[in-house]
């Protein structure tokens, strides 16, 4: 049965509007016309009531997209990669080298890798350790040093893009020490030795990653790094 022109025009008309302050959320109610009629704060729980009913979503989110979230105006995507071997250009060669599985995350033009241990995708309430990657460039917050890669608005039309940029570029010295654990402590050393033994095994050793603080469900504080 075809709608009526009356409901297509109702549908269209605005209902409310909303207003977020750093205090307060305010909303606005329309009449017909969609002219306020009344306007008055509400608690966060009242505004999220408001959508639960409205078809809201983002279509064709790819499987490995395992955080996505609008913050500041941009997006903030977390993607999950799993374990594989890898071609990593470290100091000028070519080297294919097994890694562990990754969440690449991304927020306006900044970025952070971190590693996890199990090659699962993570658990939804996000208990999964997260661990620095065995490579320089990296800082102690998990976020990327760009040097000169000119990396994509962060998206999740983009955030594969800015992964391969990331995996493809050449991995110096440059933040390399203490990524690699060595008798049980975290090492001085480059780590590049360490997973070149890693190409030779054919696999990679998840008790060489160094530990961070972070688990996965707290990836969203690295904003505040």
């Amino acid at each position: 049965m075809g709608r009526s022109k009356s409901s297509k025009k109702d549908q269209n008309r605005p209902l409310f509007s909303l207003d977020v302050y750093a205090t307060a959320i305010m909303l606005e109610r329309r009449d017909v016309n969609g002219s306020g009629v009344a306007r008055y704060p509400i608690s966060p729980f009242d505004a999220a009531s408001l959508f639960s009913t409205m078809p809201l979503g983002i279509m064709g989110i790819p499987q490995n997209i395992w955080c996505w979230s609008l913050l500041g105006g941009q997006e903030f995507v977390a993607m999950w990669e799993p374990a594989k071997i890898r071609t990593l250009d470290i100091l000028g060669e070519s080297f294919e080298i097994p890694m562990p599985a990754t969440l690449f995350c991304g927020h306006g033009v900044r970025y952070w890798v971190l590693a996890l241990k199990d090659n699962d995708y993570p658990s939804a309430d996000g208990n999964e350790k997260l661990y620095f990657p065995p490579l320089g460039n990296i800082f102690n917050d998990g976020s990327v040093c760009t040097g000169d890669v000119v990396f994509p608005q962060c998206s999740i039309a983009t955030i594969n893009e800015a992964s391969q940029l990331f995996w493809s570029s050449e991995f110096n010295e440059h933040l390399a020490g203490y990524r690699v654990m060595t008798d049980g402590q975290p090492s001085p050393s480059s780590p590049y030795d360490t997973i070149k033994t890693w190409a030779e095994a054919g696999v990679h050793d998840e008790n060489a990653l160094v530990p961070t603080n972070l688990y996965a469900r707290d990836i969203q504080r690295l904003l505040d790094a």
